[in-house]
């Protein structure tokens, strides 16, 4: 099972870093800090950008757009700001759901050991 949570949490990774440091309509601190509010490390996100991100991460259908549109934000800015929070938070849930098949791959014992010791 290590490799398979290996791979996955590669790929997790790969993915945050394009949306994350890839050029773009935000600036990259700015994902950065979206990426950083959304694993509960403290930011200076301005309220509308906290909120969006607390949305993102609790009720994502219900996220306010207007409030990020009206607060200055273009369509291409949000869909970025969006997106890295919803990436953030989708792994963070992936590495939770895997959490227990790596703890029980650890604690298994090796086939040789298993044998020896039955």
């Amino acid at each position: 099972m290590g490799e398979l949570t290996d791979k996955l949490t590669r790929l997790a990774t790969d993915t945050l870093e394009a949306v994350t440091a890839s050029e773009g309509e935000t600036e990259k601190t700015l994902r950065a800090d979206i990426e950083a509010q959304v694993r509960g490390r403290a930011t200076s996100l301005d309220p509308v950008l906290a909120k969006m991100v607390d949305q993102v991460k609790n009720d994502p259908a219900n996220t306010d757009l207007e409030a990020l549109k009206s607060a200055g934000y273009t369509d291409d800015q949000v869909f970025e700001l969006i997106l890295v929070a919803a990436t953030t938070e989708g792994i963070i849930r992936m590495e939770r759901g895997l959490a227990p098949l790596s703890d029980a791959a650890a604690s298994k014992p090796e086939p040789e050991q298993a044998r020896a010791d039955g």
